[in-house]
């Protein structure tokens, strides 16, 4: 997966892959929870829809962390297609209820 456009995190501009902003965002944690990040990376929105995206998602991360830390999984959680297009929404409908 690659992002044409450029992403603003932390003030920073960036166009890298999906893979590597995943492996990137844990390998800036603590050794200790790097792995318990990687095993619980939840995938929403309509991009998740396409076909295979979550099996693709993570059998690409574990090819990026295998050079680092062979043997570590990684585990892809993702909704329902149905409710993967509005877990924004819903998120901020429960946000804003508190």
């Amino acid at each position: 997966f690659s992002s044409n456009s450029s992403t603003l995190l932390a003030g920073e501009v960036s166009s890298s892959t999906v893979q590597h902003m995943v492996c990137d965002s844990a390998f800036k944690c603590d050794r200790e929870q790097q792995a318990q990040l990687l095993g619980n990376v939840i995938l929403s929105g309509g991009g998740a829809c396409l076909d295979g995206m979550v099996e693709r998602l993570r059998d690409e991360v574990e090819a990026v962390i295998h050079t680092h830390t062979p043997g570590w999984r990684v585990k892809v959680l993702a909704p329902a297609p149905a409710e993967r297009m509005v877990c924004s929404w819903l998120g901020g409908s429960i946000l804003a209820s508190l």
